[in-house]
């Protein structure tokens, strides 16, 4: 095999919990994770050298270079791939379209360069990486914890329809959200167990709670109120992915979905109909 083509889902968080700083600098967390049909599309051939095209964003500073390198360094590989990105994932919208590329190229390098990884050793890759990238190496369903390389995979339930909305002047670095988050005093951390039933019954069992919203609510407080016209609009549960700055609603048919698209769609240029998952990745060819 030399050239592969996959699609990259993205992820939402479902609730956000900050459970602690590690003295690292990086932060613990605990979310319930699940991946959508969003996706990127990725092309992979293998090459002489590293290469990796993606519009906007140089090689030396995309995450799939660093993905590819730490593949290398693991298993040992001189060789080199070319990696081309064709990208369907907002960015800055805390749904993880760099970390999802990044997984997808960790499999290529197994796939194309015979590593034979384990799903254990690409995430071990993964997790020097980025944080949400082990999640995003198979996806589905899990409860993450740790800084994101404590998984718990959950069964996944129905495949909910998903709208994902993005204010048009909202825009989240993460870095400074995280910042201020360290000056604000955190609640404690929820039980992820009413997310999961509310997930496998399509009803409000409990609302998910993002800690980020707090900070969202500092910035740009007329933002979260797409949280509640979601709901409005008949979605089942809504709230902040990751970061920010997409929210996203839970919808239990398509025809409801579609019609709140429509509705948001005088308010926001990024409306974005979706699905929830079982994979992060599909191999095409």
């Amino acid at each position: 095999m030399n050239e592969l083509v996959m699609h990259a889902m993205c992820k939402i968080n479902i609730g956000l919990d900050i459970t602690g700083r590690r003295d690292d600098g990086y932060h613990e967390i605990r979310s319930v994770m699940h991946t959508l049909e969003l996706h990127d599309v990725m092309r992979f051939s293998v090459s002489d050298e590293l290469t990796v095209n993606c519009p906007g964003i140089p090689q030396e500073e995309n995450i799939v270079t660093r993905a590819v390198r730490e593949c290398m360094k693991y298993a040992g590989v001189s060789g080199g791939l070319k990696a081309d990105m064709e990208k369907h994932i907002p960015s800055q919208a805390g749904l993880g379209g760099g970390s999802t590329d990044a997984a997808c190229a960790i499999r290529a390098c197994s796939m194309l360069w015979g590593l034979e990884l384990s799903a254990d050793e690409m995430r071990g890759i993964a997790l020097r990486v980025g944080a949400d990238v082990p999640f995003l190496v198979e996806g589905g369903c899990a409860v993450c914890e740790g800084i994101g390389e404590e998984l718990t995979p959950v069964p996944m339930g129905p495949a909910w329809s998903v709208l994902i909305v993005m204010p048009p002047s909202l825009r989240v670095d993460t870095a400074s959200a995280y910042r201020w988050m360290d000056s604000a005093q955190m609640p404690s951390p929820s039980d992820p167990s009413g997310v999961l039933e509310m997930l496998r019954r399509g009803c409000a069992v409990t609302s998910p709670v993002n800690a980020f919203e707090r900070y969202i609510a500092r910035i740009s407080p007329e933002s979260l109120s797409i949280r509640d016209e979601l709901i409005s609009l008949g979605a089942f549960a809504s709230g902040l992915s990751g970061s920010g700055s997409a929210f996203y609603g839970l919808f239990r048919d398509d025809e409801t979905m579609n019609d709140a698209a429509q509705a948001m769609k005088k308010r926001c240029e990024t409306v974005i109909p979706s699905r929830l998952c079982g994979s992060s990745y599909r191999i095409i060819s």
